[in-house]
């Protein structure tokens, strides 16, 4: 199998960026780069990667474009336009759009001080320059508001894809995934919206956890999506915070062990390709 990981990260860092890494991420407050990954990925089965904006600056993304031309692992970029302001991200996407790498557009809106950022009017008129230019929104949904503005996101704007990142944070630590899989399911019910089965060991609290821990969000995922909606992402470096991305990548091979052939083809690779425009693996 020829995987995608469809979520993972390099930054550099340097004054003043990348100011959400503190004492709580210190295993991972240091640069990382494709030196570090690919010895990792060795045994995955994992062939390209998109790499995901990690801060809200074009810096990052221009970081991540350069590696792309170093390294053709790293197939496409999920990065940052300023939404917010229309006219700029016009700008910015007329540019950045020229790069076929250049995917897809997300926010870390989890650090807006405004909780409802999501669906402020200028935003959603920045999310409404992405569809005509064949670009994805993925959201860093860390909440059930979040997910609800997923929702209300997906019928304003019926043509634009959305990606929820991380399964929309399932509170896997404290076992009640209720309250969660209503809020998903309601992002679900929109066609337009897609998940991504990562982060979901950070979401456990600590790094000794197994694949049974994750599997009722997983398993929750899959009959709200099908796979047809769902893709791998190994959230890598923030996984080392939670047993690295090895022990990751087992995981959710043991959790969808049982899936049939097609499902774990759309969730290893085929949906990433679909939705974020990858060309198909070699065949091989």
């Amino acid at each position: 199998m020829s995987a995608v990981d469809a979520h993972q990260h390099f930054w550099r860092l340097a004054p003043g960026r990348y100011g959400w890494l503190g004492a709580d991420t210190a295993p991972i407050h240091r640069d990382w780069d494709e030196g570090d990954l690919a010895p990792l990925l060795a045994g995955t089965g994992v062939a390209r990667t998109v790499l995901v904006q990690a801060e809200n600056t074009r810096a990052d993304t221009d970081d991540m474009l350069a590696v792309c031309d170093r390294w053709p692992v790293a197939a496409a970029v999920v990065g940052w336009v300023p939404l917010e302001r229309p006219t700029d991200a016009a700008t910015a996407l007329d540019t950045l759009g020229a790069d076929p790498r250049f995917v897809g557009v997300r926010h870390l809106n989890h650090d807006e001080p405004d909780p409802d950022w999501l669906v402020r009017p200028a935003v959603v008129e920045g999310l409404r320059l992405l569809a005509p230019r064949g670009l994805t929104f993925d959201v860093v949904a860390v909440s059930e508001r979040d997910l609800a503005h997923v929702a209300t996101l997906a019928a304003e704007l019926p043509d634009l894809t959305l990606v929820v990142d991380h399964l929309g944070a399932p509170p896997i630590a404290s076992g009640d995934l209720r309250s969660w899989a209503g809020a998903l399911a309601r992002a679900a019910a929109h066609p337009n919206v897609v998940a991504k089965v990562s982060g979901l060991g950070t979401l456990t609290g600590g790094s000794d956890w197994t694949a049974e821990d994750l599997r009722p969000a997983v398993d929750r995922a899959l009959e709200l999506f099908t796979a047809d909606r769902l893709m791998y992402g190994g959230d890598w470096p923030v996984s080392e915070l939670a047993g690295g991305y090895r022990k990751v990548w087992d995981a959710i091979a043991a959790c969808t062990a049982d899936w049939t052939p097609h499902q774990r083809e759309r969730l290893f690779h085929g949906t990433a390709e679909a939705v974020y425009g990858l060309p198909p693996a070699p065949a091989g």
